[in-house]
């Protein structure tokens, strides 16, 4: 059984933990092993715990409280802008109930459609979620690499 629940300040390191293991597991059948090294080596920016908590990022957790997963929307740009699972539990149904979970919060605050950027791996999973792929859209990683990515949009009304 797992649930959702907001993101504390004390968590930001094993969520950063996730996002890395995610990135290095889940995306290596897209990327060159080159940008997997330097797109996880990134360092947790200083201010990622203000980011999380200013957003009301989301984790999923199991019965026992352990991180499963966590992603949060930007209100201001209406954008999922990050949806991480632990390689782990990957495959069971975890990813789709945190995605519910973040369009459930982004209509509560009033949004009527998401966008998002998604890594080459992660297409197909926003598409059976009723995504709709839109341009190739590479982003500019603030580390100074970019990362092979598609735009997708999904209304929510």
């Amino acid at each position: 059984m797992s649930a959702w629940r907001l993101a504390t300040h004390n968590e930001v390191s094993e969520i950063w933990q996730i996002r890395t293991r995610a990135i290095l597991k889940g995306c290596a059948s897209h990327y060159s092993p080159d940008l997997l090294v330097r797109w996880s080596g990134v360092e947790m920016p200083v201010h990622f715990s203000n980011v999380l908590l200013n957003n009301q990022a989301m984790v999923l957790v199991d019965d026992s409280d352990q991180l499963i997963g966590f992603g949060f929307i930007d209100r201001s740009s209406s954008s999922l802008e990050a949806c991480f699972v632990d390689p782990c539990f990957i495959g069971q149904g975890y990813g789709k109930c945190l995605v519910r979970a973040l369009e459930a919060q982004a209509i509560d605050a009033g949004l009527n459609a998401l966008s998002l950027s998604a890594s080459l791996n992660a297409v197909v999973f926003y598409q059976g979620l009723g995504y709709t792929l839109g341009n190739f859209s590479p982003w500019d990683h603030p580390a100074g690499f970019t990362i092979d990515a598609y735009a997708m949009y999904k209304s929510l009304v």
